[in-house]
């Protein structure tokens, strides 16, 4: 073999996968869509520092606590305010077996004071027949809720909405409001469950 043939050959090592690649990128077929049913907060933005201690964030991090918040008037006194505390309430609970491990907020906006308390019908954030919320009393949708004066929120936590919150302290998935309440639990159990793998 020539030094020529052997050169030629030589290039076409290097060359040919690094050609196979591009056209396999460009023409290839695409992987699926997204199966997660909030947008996704590309890069996550962090929560004020104020809103949670060294030791809580130590916590949050060695334990991989996640947080459901939800942003809203102070006096929530629209049916959407109450609506998300509702949602985010409900998909805690769908998450039984992982309940130390997602905590509740509550980011209240205007110069309003929150109620200390706050109660939703039965049937809050499900959708149930009558006949299983009649005599149930009412939901409180601030138990266990921690409620923190939002103050200058940066974007996109400045929109009202319901947000998933890392163990770090960062907002990285955003609901408006037309979540359910399945689809918040269904994304939150799995990141629950990939965060436990890493």
């Amino acid at each position: 073999m020539n030094p020529r043939t052997s050169l030629l050959l030589l290039a076409a090592v290097c060359v040919l996968p690094l050609l196979a690649s591009t056209l396999l990128f460009v023409y290839g077929p695409k992987p699926a869509a997204t199966t997660n049913r909030g947008l996704l907060i590309d890069p996550p933005v962090a929560l004020a520092a104020g809103l949670f201690s060294d030791a809580q964030r130590r916590r949050m991090s060695e334990d991989s606590i996640w947080h459901l918040a939800a942003v809203g008037p102070a006096d929530c006194k629209d049916q959407f305010c109450r609506a998300r505390l509702c949602m985010i309430h409900q998909a805690r609970l769908v998450r039984i077996g992982s309940l130390p491990r997602i905590g509740l907020l509550w980011l209240a906006s205007g110069d309003a004071n929150p109620p200390a308390r706050l109660y939703a019908a039965p049937d809050c954030g499900r959708k149930l027949p009558a006949s299983q919320i009649s005599g149930l009393d009412p939901v409180d949708i601030l138990a266990d809720t921690r409620i923190f004066r939002a103050g200058q929120l940066p974007p996109p936590l400045a929109e009202e909405g319901i947000f998933i919150i890392d163990p770090q302290g960062r907002a990285m998935m955003r609901y408006g409001d037309d979540a359910q309440v399945a689809d918040i639990a269904k994304d939150l159990g799995r990141l629950l469950r990939l965060s436990r793998r890493g």
